[in-house]
């Protein structure tokens, strides 16, 4: 019994390290034009809901009032476990389209920047 729990005890850290899998994170970085007249002040505010989607780490907001065009900044991590394909984008690019048309903004592309 003794000879069992010792080549138990044995195995036991070798069989722990093959189950762990490789996590890699990437931070992507993608941008989020549209077209409105609006106060630039509210363009932060947008960038803010904006980061409280889920699985977006952070946003920058930029509006330039003189051509009513604005751009936002989204920043995502994508966690890629080694093996697996089956994971889902981290943020739903809808949500984000909607909260765009809900303040009044008309999205135009949404883009990879990084």
């Amino acid at each position: 019994m003794r000879k069992y729990c010792v080549i138990l005890l044995l195995l036991l850290p070798t069989i722990l390290i093959a189950q762990k899998q490789d996590i890699t994170v990437e931070e992507r970085v993608y941008g989020y034009s549209f077209v409105a007249d609006i106060d630039s002040a509210l363009v932060t505010s947008i960038a803010d809901q904006v980061a409280q989607l889920d699985g977006i780490t952070k946003t920058k907001g930029f509006y330039k009032k003189e051509k009513g065009e604005g751009f936002i900044m989204i920043y995502v991590n994508y966690e890629e476990i080694i093996g697996r394909e089956d994971l889902k984008d981290p943020f739903n690019v809808a949500d984000l389209k909607n909260l765009l048309i809900r303040n009044n903004l008309e999205p135009k592309d949404l883009r990879r920047i990084k």
